[in-house]
C-alpha cells in the first residue's frame, strides 16, 4: 500500500503551481515626535480624553468606553477571537483522548456463566505539520485577532472623539442658552421702555411693533436651543449606553483644554504615521491574513501524514485492567485529497479571490 500511495501522492501534489505572495516589508520604526505629544508638564498623552483637563469630561469618557453598546460588541468579538486563535493553534498538537468501557456478555454454546470486560483505552493522533498548512492557519488566526484588537482600538478612539464632541456641544449650547436667556430679559425690559413711552406720546407704533417682533424672534431662539439641549443630552446617553442618563445639567461652563506641544520634523508627512492609524493597521492585518488562508487553501492539496497510537488494558475488573499487559499499537497514514480535489481547487480559487479583495480594500483605507 505504501508503494502504491506515495508516487500518486507525490504525483497530486506536483499539479500545484506556486502562489507568488506579495513580499510585506517590515514594519519600520516609529519617530517618538509623531506618536507622543506632551503637555507643558512634559506628560505625554495616553488617551484622547487626555486632551480635555476637566474632570466632568474626562469621566463621560470613561463611562462611555465601559458602557457603550457597540462597543462592548467589539470587546466580546475580540475576546471571542482570541478563544478561536487558542483554538486553531493546539491543533498543532497531539490530541488525546482517554476511553473507559465495560462490556457483559454470555457465551454462546448457551452457557449459564456470564463474563464482564473492563477496558482502559488512550487514543493519541497527530498530524505532522510537513507542509506548513496547520501554521498558516495559525498566522492567518492571529492576523485576523490582530486586525480586531486594531479595530477596537479605532472604534475606542472614535467613540472618546464622539463623547467629546458632544459634551462639548452640550456645553457650547449651555452657553449660548444663558446668553439667549439674558438678551430676553433685556428685550422685555425694552419693550416695556417703548410701551410706556408709546403711552404717553413720545414713541411710534413701529418701535412697538418692532420691538415685539425682535422679543418673539429671541424667545423662539430659545425654545430652539432648549431643544437642541434635549436632543443633545439624549445623544450623549446613547453613546454612554444609559437612556434613563439625567440631563447634563453641569455641563454649562467651559472646560480646561490641555495645551500641547509637539516638535513636528522639517520632513512631509511619512508613510509611518499612516502605519499607526489602527484603520490601516486593521486593513494590512486582513491582507496578511487572507495571504495566510491562500497558502493554507494551496497546502490543503498537498497529502497529509498522520500518525496515531492506541494503548489499552483490559480485564475482567477495573483492578484487573489496571494490571493486565497493555496492548499498543502505533499507525502512521499518509493520505492525499482525490475524489473532493475540485471542491478543494475551487477554495483555493476562493480564496485568492478574497486576497485581492482584501489588498483593494487596504489601497482604498491608504486613499
Amino acid at each position: 500500500m505504501w508503494r502504491t500511495t506515495i508516487p500518486v501522492a507525490l504525483l497530486l501534489g506536483g499539479c500545484i503551481t506556486p502562489l507568488e505572495l506579495p513580499e510585506v516589508r517590515p514594519e519600520a520604526g516609529l519617530r517618538e515626535d509623531w506618536m507622543t505629544p506632551r503637555t507643558p508638564d512634559g506628560e505625554s498623552l495616553t488617551s484622547i480624553a487626555g486632551l480635555a483637563d476637566d474632570a466632568r469630561l474626562v469621566a463621560l469618557v470613561e463611562l462611555a468606553l465601559e458602557s457603550n453598546p457597540d462597543l462592548v460588541q467589539t470587546a466580546y468579538r475580540l475576546r471571542e477571537s482570541g478563544a478561536l486563535l487558542g483554538e486553531v493553534a493546539a491543533r498543532r498538537w497531539p490530541a488525546g483522548e482517554l476511553a473507559v468501557s465495560q462490556s457483559r456478555g454470555r457465551q454462546a454454546d448457551g452457557g449459564s456463566s456470564a463474563s464482564s470486560t473492563t477496558s482502559l483505552g488512550l487514543d493519541i493522533s497527530w498530524e505532522v505539520d510537513v507542509w506548513g498548512r496547520l501554521a498558516d492557519q495559525v498566522r492567518e488566526a492571529d492576523s485576523r485577532h490582530r486586525a480586531l484588537e486594531a479595530d477596537y482600538l479605532a472604534a475606542s478612539n472614535s467613540l472618546a472623539a464622539r463623547t467629546l464632541q458632544t459634551a462639548l456641544r452640550r456645553i457650547s449650547l449651555s452657553r449660548q442658552l444663558e446668553i439667549e436667556a439674558t438678551r430676553v430679559a433685556s428685550l422685555e425690559a425694552t419693550l416695556e421702555i417703548v410701551r410706556e413711552r408709546f403711552r404717553i406720546g413720545l414713541g411710534a407704533i413701529t418701535d412697538w411693533d418692532a420691538s415685539q417682533s425682535e422679543l418673539a424672534t429671541t424667545q423662539a431662539t430659545v425654545e430652539g436651543l432648549h431643544e437642541s439641549v434635549r436632543q443633545t443630552d439624549r445623544d450623549l446617553a446613547v453613546l454612554l449606553g444609559d437612556l434613563n442618563l439625567e440631563p447634563q445639567e453641569d455641563l454649562s461652563r467651559l472646560p480646561d483644554m490641555a495645551v500641547l506641544e509637539i516638535s513636528l520634523p522639517r520632513v512631509s508627512l511619512p508613510a509611518e504615521v499612516l502605519a499607526a492609524r489602527p484603520d490601516v493597521a486593521a486593513a494590512r492585518q486582513r491582507l496578511l491574513a487572507s495571504g495566510a488562508a491562500v497558502s493554507a487553501a494551496r497546502k490543503a492539496l498537498l497529502p497529509s501524514f498522520t500518525l496515531s497510537g492506541n494503548f489499552t488494558q483490559a480485564g475482567p475488573g477495573l483492578d484487573e485492567a489496571l494490571k493486565a499487559d497493555p496492548v499498543w499499537s502505533l499507525l502512521g497514514n499518509l493520505a492525499a485529497p482525490l475524489f473532493n480535489r475540485k471542491a478543494l481547487l475551487s477554495e483555493h480559487e476562493a480564496s485568492r479571490y478574497r486576497q485581492h479583495e482584501a489588498a483593494w480594500a487596504y489601497r482604498a483605507v491608504l486613499l
